[in-house]
């Protein structure tokens, strides 16, 4: 696990929660001790309720600040309430306002000589966008300012980028840009590829963010649906060779592979792998159940593989071991080396290894399809910069399932 001993905000020893809690006197710790950010978080404010006087007009060389504040005596003047929900863009519609005197709990107020207070109450995950802004005080000014968590990330990246922070300040934004990724990862702070400097964690969360855009996403895979020729698709990067990669496994399975092999799917197979930037090779691996254990050495072409697997399919399934000594599984191997399906010298170990000497009664011998587009990492960042990239990666996986006649499961 990494250690973080030299950051502003994290403790020294132990662990904490991840609560709401913990990130608002983090980020409050970085507006202090950075005026450029808390500037521009009451320029945020502003935009969203005019009435809030600007930055230098509240006196901010003098402001005050709690914490989990239920009492407001101290802030007997105007003030102008801040909702900040979690990932994503914040609830749209109108707030409903209720002016009281009864008392509540904020996650933070700023207090201010002028005799202004913002009130902040803060929300994290999806399921607490809703409406938290009822009970009020009476001395609210204007409507309730709605600032995700996102674009207050957002914010401090733009202030970074541009060059407006000073040394001690930026190394700050930068150590709680750190905090958000290890303690409130689903915020995805490093939010282009660009940001994540070649990080293989943080470019990993940024694939999957990419990919969640498209549907149910998880560790950098898309789960497109089941009873389909291709379950998953990945978007990975290689740090060697320094790409980013879209990756599908058609034919994974003998039932995915019933749905692969049609004359017209061949055809389209062969025309997605001349593409330029598309790369599709065999992909034959021997299973148990749902578990792949061995991948093979195919000695032949694709157009040869592809159309050998066409004539076979229909009547492709399960080998069983027939007998104590795998007789079963012996004729199949064999038949594989003798079909150029397998090296008897690189392949034969592990199938021994796997299905001879293992207790296994039954192989999976799936014709499987790798298919994959790579993008270079600096074209990829590039692209991420000017918003195209999502864009892109959902273009080339729409080419290549439409070559098998698979289309995504969620709308556009």
């Amino acid at each position: 696990m990494a250690q973080h001993y030299l950051n502003y905000f994290f403790p020294y020893s132990g662990d904490i929660a991840h609560f709401e809690i913990s990130l608002t006197r983090a980020f409050f710790a970085l507006l202090n001790l950075c005026p450029a950010v808390h500037a521009h978080l009451i320029e945020m404010v502003r935009d969203r309720n005019s009435e809030l006087p600007a930055f230098f007009d509240l006196q901010p060389q003098s402001f005050g600040l709690a914490l989990e504040v239920s009492s407001l005596d101290a802030a007997e003047g105007d003030a102008a309430l801040v909702h900040l929900p979690g990932e994503g863009s914040p609830p749209a519609g109108p707030t409903n306002i209720t002016q009281t005197d009864a008392g509540r709990r904020y996650d933070a107020v700023l207090t201010y000589d002028c005799g202004w207070a913002i009130l902040f109450e803060a929300k994290i995950g999806v399921a607490d966008r809703k409406d938290a802004t009822t009970n009020i005080p009476h001395n609210l000014h204007g409507c309730v300012a709605k600032i995700s968590w996102n674009e207050l990330i957002e914010a401090i990246w733009r202030l970074i980028e541009c060059g407006l922070l000073r040394d001690t300040e930026e190394k700050l934004a930068r150590q709680f840009l750190e905090y958000v990724e290890t303690k409130f990862e689903k915020l995805c702070p490093y939010s282009t590829l660009a940001r994540c400097d070649g990080s293989v964690t943080r470019v990993g969360a940024r694939c999957t963010q990419i990919l969640r855009g498209i549907g149910p996403a998880d560790g950098g895979r898309l789960d497109l649906g089941r009873e389909v020729a291709a379950r998953f698709a990945y978007l990975v990067y290689n740090s060697e060779k320094h790409f980013v990669a879209l990756r599908l496994y058609p034919a994974d399975t003998i039932s995915q592979a019933q749905k692969l092999y049609t004359p017209r799917h061949v055809e389209d197979i062969l025309r997605l792998r001349d593409l330029d930037r598309s790369s599709v090779d065999p992909n034959l691996h021997l299973a148990f159940a749902n578990t792949n254990l061995v991948w093979t050495q195919v000695g032949m072409t694709l157009a040869e593989y592809l159309c050998l697997w066409l004539g076979r399919m229909p009547q492709h399934c399960q080998t069983a071991a027939r007998d104590p000594e795998k007789s079963g599984f012996l004729t199949a191997f064999n038949d594989l080396v003798n079909s150029r399906l397998a090296s008897d010298e690189l392949d034969r170990t592990a199938f021994a290894q796997h299905f001879v000497t293992a207790n296994r009664t039954r192989m999976n011998i799936s014709p499987g399809v790798f298919a994959e587009y790579r993008w270079p990492l600096t074209e990829a960042e590039k692209l991420d910069n000017q918003g195209r990239f999502s864009s892109e990666v959902r273009a080339r996986l729409l080419e290549a399932l439409a070559a098998w006649g698979q289309s995504l499961p969620i709308p556009p």
